[in-house]
This record gives C-alpha cells, sequence and structure tokens, in this order.
C-alpha cells in the first residue's frame, strides 16, 4: 500500500491550472479511493496507552482477532493534556471523526476516540498570538 500528502493532510480542492510536486499521483486511481487509509488522531478513552502497531478493528467487531480497519503508527502520554494520544492510519478517517474505535494487541483491547492530528491549539491561538 502507498501514501500520498492527501493521505496526511486533508483533502484539500486544489487549483487544476496550478503545478505542484504530486500533482500527477494525486489522479491516479489508488489516490481516488474512497476507503484509503489517512493519517488521524485517536484519544485513548482512559488512562491506558494505545499501543504502537495496535490493530484497529473494523467495524462491529469486539474481540481479536477481528478484521482491521487500520493501524496505530505512534503514540505517547501528553502532559498538556493529561492523557495518552496517538496518530495512526485509518480507511476513511476523515469521514470518522468522533467515532470510538477498538484498538487489540497481544495485551488486550482499548477503545479511543478518532480525532485530528493537531491535539492542542487547533486555531492557532498561541502560535499567532
Amino acid at each position: 500500500r502507498s501514501s500520498a500528502a492527501s493521505d496526511v493532510y486533508k483533502r484539500q480542492a486544489k487549483n487544476k491550472k496550478d503545478d505542484f510536486i504530486g500533482k500527477r499521483s494525486l489522479s491516479r486511481a489508488i489516490a481516488l479511493e474512497e476507503n484509503r487509509e489517512v493519517l488521524v488522531g485517536f484519544e485513548a478513552i482512559g488512562t491506558e496507552m494505545l499501543p504502537i502497531g495496535g490493530i484497529i478493528m473494523k467495524k462491529g467487531h469486539v474481540t481479536a482477532p477481528a478484521p482491521m480497519d487500520g493501524r496505530i503508527t505512534s503514540s505517547c502520554f501528553s502532559p498538556t493534556l493529561n492523557r495518552p494520544i496517538a496518530l495512526g492510519l485509518l480507511k476513511g478517517g476523515n469521514d470518522r471523526m468522533g467515532e470510538v474505535v477498538k484498538i487489540y494487541d497481544m495485551d488486550g483491547v482499548i477503545e479511543a476516540k478518532i480525532v485530528g492530528t493537531c491535539f492542542y491549539d487547533q486555531e492557532g491561538v498561541r502560535v499567532h498570538g
């Protein structure tokens, strides 16, 4: 599977007249698939860390093993937010904001809420005053 810039950032309409690096790749059939894995954020439900490499279960499954909708790629505890947060690739992730998913690894199943990739100061007030 491959990733494109539009998988990392929300898809934005580009001016079709302007050239930019990666423009051609965005028109390939694989980049236009509706259910592509995109980078999204996750907030843990509870205090347990989200496991790096954890499998995001397909909707409707509650126990492992289960078909996967994606995976956790990085995870940490945010002292600012006082909770575990993570990033991961999730099928159709941009359309699933706010949904609670189940993530499993060898230690069990954890729930997390799908959020944007910016966890703090989404409006940029701290940066821009």
